[in-house]
């Protein structure tokens, strides 16, 4: 229960740490964002997310256990002290072909299991690579027009490239430590600056471009100084006690890993550089947040009226709506937020009078915030939720009443009309 950051692992650093890192990876990651992207309804994505949750919960507890089962087997006789490997990662990979590879097949399904996870994976993060290299940084970013029936070919050839760099990286990255370790600190590296931008747009309509752009340069930085200020510093990693008085005799017991099983609680390094791995998710979105609040009050704040309405978290229109009158008129809110703004993407929700591809294609432009296309430019703001205003009912004080007179050639009789 220390609250203390530099402890690796803790209560907090897991429930808390672990909170924001799965937040990222749910939230802000381009590979689950592009999943929610592809079914036809919001209640479709949600049912998706609680499903993944549960097989997630499943899979930790599994890892769980086959972490208590290796520690009880090897607790009179640990590999490592003993030199017979040189990494934690290799503990299963050696209880299995030592004490399950009698078993006829039990090794290969092992290895089967390994590969087919890594590829389930692989194939979701390079198509997203792809995709973002495609739409982002070719179009987006440099300008360049992909032709349309020649953009599979070019996302397969990315893909490829993605591929060959992962695949050269790999070399490297075997040599920086555990590998569970490795992608829990880049996934959180990227992932925490991420949900930092996104809640910086979602929860403060008062940021502005300049903001954005800071704070994710300034997280990124912090985040990669603690992680790579980590690997320099090479703390070693706390561990159990372990013994090797119940090891055979054929085991050379003199050529054997130094273990150290205290914190990193080396005053010598510098406090960021001891900081646990599971917390560089929060620590990058805490960094992306202050420093995009800061220099948007810095350099002039967006007017919260002229913010897209479904750009703003419903929560944070509620709230701002409930505040008092003064605090409106300090934080520059309008007395019924919401109201008289203009949406980012479809207004209306789908019909049963809409075909089936019309309804996706709404549904896909709310869950975008209006990326693919606009088909109503203005809107009074009367179908957000969090306003409890009735769409169906325009507010009295803004009806406006015309009356022309209509003098039909069959009739010599006026009529006349109110709208």
């Amino acid at each position: 229960m220390n609250p203390d950051p530099t402890v690796r692992h803790s209560f907090w650093s897991v429930v808390v740490g672990g909170t924001m890192y799965w937040l990222s990876m749910f939230c802000a990651n381009q590979a689950s964002v592009q999943k929610y992207l592809s079914v036809e309804r919001i209640a479709q994505a949600r049912v998706a997310l609680w499903v993944s949750a549960c097989g997630l919960i499943a899979v930790y507890s599994v890892n769980f256990v086959t972490g208590a089962v290796l520690a009880a087997h090897y607790a009179d006789c640990d590999p490592i002290k003993a030199g017979v490997i040189n990494a934690s990662d290799r503990l299963l990979p050696l209880y299995v072909v030592r004490e399950l590879g009698t078993s006829r097949g039990v090794p290969g399904f092992f290895v089967a299991g390994i590969f087919a996870a890594s590829l389930g994976t692989v194939a979701s993060a390079l198509n997203s690579l792809a995709a973002i290299a495609c739409q982002d940084l070719f179009t987006g970013l440099l300008g360049i027009t992909l032709p349309e029936n020649k953009g599979a070919t070019i996302a397969k050839w990315v893909c490829l490239a993605c591929g060959a760099l992962s695949f050269g990286l790999v070399f490297a990255v075997e040599r920086l430590g555990p590998v569970l370790q490795l992608a829990v600190s880049f996934n959180g590296m990227a992932g925490g600056v991420s949900l930092g931008l996104f809640s910086l747009g979602m929860l403060f309509p008062w940021s502005n471009a300049k903001g954005a752009v800071a704070g994710g340069v300034f997280g990124l930085v912090v985040v990669v100084a603690a992680g790579g200020g980590a690997q320099l510093a090479q703390l070693p990693a706390p561990r159990l006690p372990a013994s090797t008085a119940a090891c055979p005799a054929a085991y050379n017991l003199t050529n054997h890993m130094t273990i150290n099983p205290s914190e990193n609680q080396d005053e010598s390094v510098f406090w960021l550089f001891r900081v646990s791995y599971l917390w560089y998710s929060g620590l990058g979105c805490a960094a992306t947040l202050l420093a995009g609040l800061v220099t948007s009050v810095l350099t002039g704040v967006t007017d919260p009226a002229h913010v897209p309405i479904d750009l703003i978290s419903p929560p944070v229109i509620s709230f701002l709506n409930s505040l008092p009158t003064k605090f409106k008129k300090a934080l520059r809110v309008p007395t019924r937020f919401g109201s008289e703004r203009r949406r980012s993407s479809s207004v209306r929700p789908p019909s049963i009078a809409d075909d089936k591809d019309t309804r996706r294609r709404r549904r896909l432009s709310e869950l975008a915030g209006g990326v693919f296309y606009s088909d109503t430019p203005l809107t009074r703001g009367l179908d957000n939720p969090a306003l409890g205003l009735d769409p169906e009912k325009p507010p009295p004080d803004d009806c406006v009443h015309h009356t022309f007179t209509l003098d039909p050639a069959a009739s010599h009789c006026p009529q006349t009309s109110t709208c």
